[in-house]
């Protein structure tokens, strides 16, 4: 399992008690609620955080129906990504849906909560290995919401 902690004193005070004993995590494509591998988040020990944001600019594209994150490549500026903040106690289930470390990999990163001023450092998972170098640049995951 690779399992990245979070220090609970880079959390902000407004944060760092109801994350106590979780792993902050952000999550920008089918984990995010309303879409196919939300319970992934849900089953296991896990609390919502906050709509957010990635400070840096990161590559979110689809490639075969899947979201991929990596850094920019040369010629590509990348976007703050949106997406949703957990936290989650075991990321084993999410580690082996994603395929880490082989498919997926954990990096940690700082994301800005939704209407605040705090950032929080989360894991996100990014592509291992570069999937497709001629991507759409993407801001937010839609593909395959499930309505309510």
């Amino acid at each position: 399992m690779t399992t990245i902690p979070i220090n609970p004193t880079l959390v902000s005070h407004k944060y760092d008690q109801m994350l106590l004993g979780y792993r902050a995590l952000f999550v920008y494509g089918t984990l995010k609620s309303n879409f196919h591998n939300h319970n992934f988040i849900t089953q296991g020990d896990s609390i919502f955080v906050s709509e957010a944001t990635s400070v840096d600019k990161l590559v979110l594209y689809n490639c075969h129906s899947l979201p991929y994150v990596r850094y920019p490549l040369e010629g590509e500026t990348g976007n703050h990504i949106k997406g949703e903040l957990y936290g989650v106690k075991d990321l084993s289930l999410i580690d082996h849906l994603e395929g880490a470390p082989t498919h997926y990999h954990q990096r940690r990163q700082f994301f800005k909560l939704d209407n605040e001023e705090h950032e929080l450092m989360a894991i996100i998972y990014h592509e291992s290995h570069i999937m497709s170098r001629d991507v759409e640049e993407l801001t937010e995951w839609t593909y395959g919401r499930v309505e309510d």
